[in-house]
């Protein structure tokens, strides 16, 4: 149990750290959104905090909940008349929050709040694992990629973001937590007096399998 405790803290730790570099060093996120013009900024900033306001909105427009309402030769009508404006495009998405301090004090601890939730789920993978460090490191690796892919995979088909936007941030979540996995799994290896309450002498600690259940080497 200390093990895993100090790999969470430690796992938290080198996340927050990889990310503070994937943004300060590798300069992941150049080319996922740039700035708007100025000249832009000033003729639309005004437009949107008035007529939208806070939340997500997409263009073309096309009132859902009205559709639900209508006959289906209604429906089609309002289709007919979608599908040329969305293949001609843009499509997009407009995301507003309300005014704030950039990169405040309370933006960094929730950071880090939430790199300890993502830390105990990655300790509960790699309890789950069998194997030695580096199998359970690829067990968490694996499980890691594919929640990511699958997610923003999807943004990227049915809400047709960008992908470079969309890959960037995978990239980035990606890389944070497998390098955190490594650490925690290091941390967590089976092996030696403590593990499953034996000696390494003797039994198949020493091989890095414990040959007992997950929770009893966590």
């Amino acid at each position: 149990m200390c093990r895993t405790v100090t790999a969470v803290i430690v796992g938290s730790i080198v996340a927050f750290m990889v990310g503070w570099a994937n943004w300060t060093v590798l300069h992941l996120w150049v080319d996922a959104f740039k700035p708007i013009p100025p000249a832009v900024e000033s003729s639309i900033v005004p437009t949107i905090a008035e007529k939208l306001g806070p939340g997500s909105w997409f263009f073309p427009g096309m009132d859902m909940e009205a559709m639900c309402t209508m006959s289906e030769e209604e429906n089609q009508k309002m289709w007919d008349a979608y599908v040329p404006i969305h293949e001609k495009g843009p499509v997009g998405m407009i995301l507003v929050s309300p005014g704030s301090t950039p990169m405040s004090g309370k933006t960094f601890v929730r950071g880090f709040v939430i790199d300890v939730l993502g830390a105990i789920g990655v300790a509960l993978v790699l309890c789950m694992g069998r194997g030695g460090v580096l199998c359970r490191w690829l067990h968490a690796s694996i499980v890691i990629t594919l929640i990511t892919t699958l997610f923003y995979g999807a943004l990227v088909n049915w809400m047709e973001l960008p992908s470079v936007f969309v890959g960037r941030i995978a990239a980035d979540i990606i890389l944070t937590w497998t390098v955190a996995a490594l650490a925690m799994a290091l941390i967590m290896r089976r092996g030696g007096g403590s593990c499953c309450g034996a000696s390494a002498k003797g039994d198949s600690c020493s091989t890095g399998d414990c040959g007992c259940a997950p929770k009893k080497c966590c």
